[in-house]
């Protein structure tokens, strides 16, 4: 197991910023007082000080959570330098909790309204709208293992391994910080990196739409999540490989009643994405997908 290199870089960020980038952010209801967090966290950050960038980050969370996408990925990297640096184990797994938890707001409030309502007998549009396509739920006692992948003009394999990024020995050593830049990347000795953001972010081929249709056709709501009338999110999350492979499948939120389950058996077998890029390099990146459960 090689020893972890971190490196943030990528993301630009700059204390001055632009009053053109800032007319879109939610101040909340404290805007001085939320500006003022804001460049008290964003100072620490330039002084590598992880633990005393938290007060400003967790103010800005509770009273400012909707200021910008920004924040989320911030976050995220300082409560994975923290767990990194954790004394012990239960301090170590609260902040990668953390972690998932920025990772689902962010989602929620961030996402590109891509929720893919799934219910017992059709699967209704993010819109709300009625002309949703048709969705028969298996009569099966146990459901099917197999899944349909959607017609593309490249050829697309089912990723059959799933790997763990947990494989990596973690530490906290030889972390360098570029000042000025950050990026929100997670990069060990072999550049493989994993990444929060990236210039051109990983997608399903053809598009958020071709996805819909993949998960109405392979999605069965769970005989046990009907029966007890289970509704809500699954927040799935995974790394999409510099191939396009999906790997370390995990649920981050999930519902039980089988809707964990069936989540994860329909992503593990997803097709091949579209790779993450920046400048032009194939790189992995991490995916944060919900998906809802809901019925009529």
């Amino acid at each position: 197991m090689g020893t972890l290199r971190f490196l943030i870089g990528t993301v630009l960020f700059v204390l001055c910023l632009n009053l053109t980038a800032q007319t879109n952010w939610d101040w909340g209801n404290d805007d001085a007082q939320a500006k003022k967090k804001w460049e008290s966290f964003n100072q620490a950050l330039v002084n590598r000080d992880w633990q005393g960038s938290k007060g400003a980050l967790d103010w800005l969370l509770v009273n400012a959570p909707k200021l910008n996408e920004e924040l989320y990925d911030k976050g995220q990297l300082v409560y994975r330098l923290l767990s990194l640096k954790a004394t012990n184990d239960k301090l170590k797994d609260d902040y990668r909790k953390k972690v998932d938890e920025l990772s689902i707001l962010k989602s929620d409030y961030f996402g590109d309204d891509q929720n893919f309502f799934v219910v017992n007998e059709s699967v209704v549009a993010p819109d709300g709208s009625n002309d949703s396509e048709e969705f028969e739920v298996s009569s099966d006692d146990e459901t099917s293992s197999s899944v349909e992948e959607p017609n593309t003009s490249t050829e697309s394999e089912v990723s059959q391994e799933i790997v763990s990024a947990e494989t990596e020995e973690e530490t906290a050593e030889d972390i360098e910080v570029k000042l000025g830049m950050i990026d929100l990347t997670v990069q060990i000795e072999d550049d493989n990196s994993v990444h929060i953001t990236a210039e051109e972010e990983a997608s399903f081929v053809g598009g958020s739409e071709a996805f819909g249709k993949f998960l109405r056709k392979n999605l069965k709501y769970p005989k046990e999540a009907v029966k007890n009338k289970v509704k809500g999110k699954v927040y799935v999350s995974f790394i999409v490989e510099k191939d396009g492979a999906l790997s370390d499948i995990k649920i981050l939120k999930g519902l039980g009643h089988g809707c964990d389950q069936e989540t994860l058996r329909v992503i593990k077998a997803s097709p091949k994405w579209k790779p993450a890029a920046n400048k032009g390099i194939n790189v992995r990146q991490q995916m944060t997908i919900p998906i809802l459960f809901s019925m009529k």
